[in-house]
């Protein structure tokens, strides 16, 4: 709403601006412009022009210092967002672990447990720039990542609440979870690859901390396929979220990759 609300007052002003100019240059100007010699109105028009090319150098140059101060906060923004995903993936690939350990039945937890096993934090830098996720070059691959790891808290709490509520969880109440979680694998590894890393910007430890999660993220998933062989997201490149509720942000998302 602020938005559409600037752009209109923009404009009101840009009116204003070019009615003013009209009736307190342009028309004294135009009344006077019979009246004057030929050397008057080439300096009048000499002004005119000097003047126009002064403001539109202004402008140019203002124009410029935004724009480069735009651009200086989204390589900001992203790489912010690179480190916290960084960071968060880390959730994911301890979770997927666990769904392949239920899968071949070497960890046995009740549904009670859940909750603790699929423990993960809270993202702090996402909703801090969120209002500026729009600039970024990968927006729709982000939005995705940290709706799915909501996704996942909410999954888990549907399996830990339904009953029998002491059952022992086994394969067949994880392939949805292990669905997302391999899903949110992949959109992991396409954010932090979708930038190469600029030492200029970036310091060496976090460039070096992105390369290791890359190789983590590729380890599981190539795990994750000799345990979940039919997981839809290894059939369609980014798996759909529980119960197809955001197949189509995957999809939008593995297109926006591409």
């Amino acid at each position: 709403m602020i938005g559409p609300m600037k752009r209109h007052l923009a404009k009101v002003l840009v009116v204003a601006g070019l009615l003013a100019f009209i009736i307190i240059v342009v028309w004294p100007f135009l009344a006077n412009l019979g009246k004057a010699s030929s050397g008057e109105i080439a300096g009048a028009l000499g002004n005119i022009i000097g003047g126009a090319i002064g403001a539109l150098g202004s402008a140019a140059a203002v124009y410029l210092m935004l724009k480069g101060q735009r651009d200086d906060e989204t390589e900001k923004t992203s790489a912010a967002i690179r480190r916290e995903v960084t960071e968060l993936c880390k959730g994911p690939i301890g979770q997927l672990t666990a769904c392949a350990m239920i899968q071949d039945g070497r960890i046995r937890p009740p549904k009670s447990e859940l909750k603790r096993l699929f423990s993960a934090p809270v993202p702090t830098i996402y909703p801090a720039v969120a209002d500026r996720i729009s600039r970024l070059p990968r927006r729709t691959l982000v939005v995705t990542f940290y709706m799915q790891l909501q996704e996942t808290m909410g999954l888990v709490a549907v399996i830990e609440n339904s009953e029998p509520r002491d059952e022992i969880v086994t394969g067949g109440h994880i392939q949805s979870l292990a669905d997302l979680l391999i899903s949110q694998c992949q959109l992991a590894k396409m954010i932090l690859s979708s930038a190469e890393p600029d030492p200029t910007r970036e310091a060496a430890l976090v460039t070096a901390q992105r390369r290791v999660m890359l190789r983590q993220l590729d380890e599981e998933l190539a795990a994750a396929r000799l345990v979940f062989p039919n997981a839809e997201g290894f059939q369609q490149g980014v798996a759909p979220s529980h119960e197809g509720a955001s197949s189509t942000s995957s999809q939008t998302a593995a297109n926006d990759c591409r």
